[in-house]
């Protein structure tokens, strides 16, 4: 049996070792990124049918139910049960056709582009904020009222792997264009939905991108042309709220959770106010819950490092944070596209209620 391989498509990553019989030898590849990461995504298919073993040799980079699968590159599913065998093997029953598989669900720019086809006669505008290192035009959208002077700004993939946060963020805005709400007629959220799109559609890591990462662009100098470009278009735009989306580290613990990432004081009291909310708002723990927070002075959280969400207190936000949304969750079954869709909604709303309790009259 013969495997062919490939990663020539938007956000493809692997590099193949060997091959003997029906099973592969893989592992991610980090690029620029400084030091070790998991994000890997490819296609297979076999030139006839049968099962193969995908084994990777860079240490523990299959989730806990399996590779995410698609048939079409567009739709994506888990099968634990047929798939999985650690987490750093895995195997598939081909039959006649390519099949894809990645490290979590992706999310592409073409995904993007169809979710605003679809909903460009709801109120969504598309304008370019920049132009990348690598001549992609940057998306930036607006939903709402601008001319109110209530603004409200949505950053997403400052790390090009962290797909599972594009979900959710495609959430939120398909929440404040279904129907008449208090946020689009009193405020304009701008929403930049693809940070370093050049990884994005790399398939890069993005994650400790060396000199260092656009999360960790926002100093007196940035490098990157977004983050310029950021600079630029805010200092007309004052901030009520600002949200940045990510995906944490791998699985397990807070990573598995639901979790907004705290700062220090002054910051802490306005993003605790805000958890408070989202967890009425869920309703389930299993869901999401305050005790899920990343805390500043546990974990990772100890270093008041450079970022997009302390950038926007500069900018003049009331409340502004680093939403973390696991790749994989901790539930029976493991986050589907809808269910992150779902998330979306969820923190919508709990958008629209910080707003009108804390911010509609200030």
């Amino acid at each position: 049996m013969q495997i062919s391989i490939t990663k020539d498509y938007p956000g493809g990553n692997i590099h193949m070792i060997s091959q003997e019989d029906s099973h592969v030898q893989l592992q991610q590849e980090m690029r620029d990124s400084d030091g070790w990461w998991f994000y890997w995504n490819f296609c297979a298919e076999a030139s006839e049918p049968g099962e193969v073993i995908f084994e990777f040799t860079n240490g523990e980079v299959i989730g806990p139910y399996g590779p995410a699968i698609s048939e079409d590159g567009i739709h994506w599913y888990y099968d634990r049960e047929e798939t999985f065998l650690s987490h750093t093997a895995f195997r598939y029953h081909f039959g006649n056709k390519p099949i894809w598989f990645a490290y979590s669900i992706p999310y592409q720019l073409s995904q993007l582009h169809s979710f605003l086809k679809e909903n460009a006669w709801k109120g969504i505008t598309c304008h370019t904020l920049c132009v990348t290192e690598q001549g992609r035009e940057i998306p930036l959208l607006r939903i709402g009222a601008p001319e109110t002077g209530r603004n409200i700004l949505l950053t997403c993939r400052h790390h090009a792997c962290e797909s599972c946060a594009s979900y959710v963020l495609e959430g939120v805005m398909d929440w404040l264009l279904a129907k008449d709400n208090l946020l689009v007629r009193e405020c304009c959220i701008h929403i930049v939905p693809m940070i370093d799109l050049d990884g994005v559609e790399n398939g890069d890591q993005g994650k400790n991108r060396l000199p260092h990462d656009h999360n960790r662009d926002y100093t007196d100098q940035p490098i990157y042309a977004v983050t310029k470009a950021i600079y630029q278009y805010t200092e007309n735009v004052p901030l009520l709220m600002g949200f940045d989306f990510h995906c944490p580290w791998k699985w397990g613990d807070v990573n598995s959770l639901w979790s907004i990432v705290q700062g220090e004081e002054p910051f802490a009291k306005a993003q605790q106010a805000f958890s408070q909310i989202l967890e009425k708002v869920t309703a389930d723990p299993k869901i999401y819950t305050v005790k899920n927070n990343t805390v500043f002075g546990s974990g990772w959280n100890i270093h008041r490092t450079p970022s997009a969400w302390r950038f926007f207190f500069r900018r003049g936000a009331q409340v502004a944070f680093s939403l973390e949304t696991p790749y994989f969750g901790e539930m029976k079954e493991p986050f589907s596209q809808d269910f992150l869709r779902k998330l979306g909604h969820y923190f919508a709303a709990a958008m629209e209620q910080y707003y009108l309790r804390f911010l509609r009259n200030e």
